[in-house]
């Protein structure tokens, strides 16, 4: 009867992750920040850490700290953690590139650098789990989860929420940023023609007159 309550209950988070995953992902593309901020939520919640958040990569090898949520009680860090250089990362960036999670139970356990240890420390993080964030074969960015109540391991089931995270959090940003990218095309494209009604008025005044190869078919 265990196993058989136990097996219920996976298939029943299994199912809360593809309903959560879903709806964000099918949510408009101008509602990206709202999409991920629900996916940590839900996931964070489901997962029963302290702490969910994403990381995105920008020019100048730097790192913002773009979406967070928090458990009850538990200090926000996003304010706090922006322009971060890459390098801060460095002992996990290999990996990343990788394409690895990191998975790091206790912070007290493990050699750290000390301005990592560091920043880890002002987050109150005593446990941390982090997954690169991928797009067309770069890293641009990583989301994690953070305990900062107490140590224990991440279970390999939240482990897997994490994964999933990281590639409905990759499709939401390449989706937004080709949206921006085909707004940008448009603006160009529009003041491109703003510009030739304004040369066409010029030569107007000027008594200038052009005539396409369709018109004189």
């Amino acid at each position: 009867m265990l196993e058989k309550a136990v097996i219920s209950q996976s298939f029943e988070q299994q199912a809360h992750v593809v309903e959560i995953l879903a709806d964000a992902i099918s949510a408009h593309v101008c509602d990206a920040d709202l999409a991920i901020e629900k996916i940590l939520s839900g996931m964070g919640i489901l997962s029963g850490v302290d702490r969910a958040y994403v990381f995105q990569r920008k020019p100048g090898d730097l790192l913002d700290n773009t979406h967070e949520w928090c458990s009850d009680g538990v200090a926000p860090m996003i304010d706090v953690l922006q322009n971060m250089p890459m390098d801060i990362i460095a002992p996990w960036r290999e990996g990343f590139e990788r394409g690895e999670p990191l998975h790091v139970p206790s912070i007290d356990a493990i050699d750290l650098a000390p301005e990592l240890r560091e920043l880890l420390e002002m987050q109150g993080i005593v446990g941390i789990l982090l997954v690169p964030v991928q797009w067309d074969g770069s890293v641009m960015g990583f989301v994690g989860f953070d305990q900062v109540d107490q140590a224990r391991p991440f279970s390999s089931e939240v482990l897997r929420i994490l994964i999933a995270v990281a590639g409905a959090v990759g499709t939401i940003l390449a989706r937004a940023a080709a949206n921006r990218e085909i707004i940008r095309t448009k603006t160009e494209l529009e003041e491109a023609v703003t510009q030739l009604r304004h040369l066409v008025m010029h030569d107007d005044l000027t008594g200038a007159r052009f005539t396409s190869r369709s018109r004189r078919r």
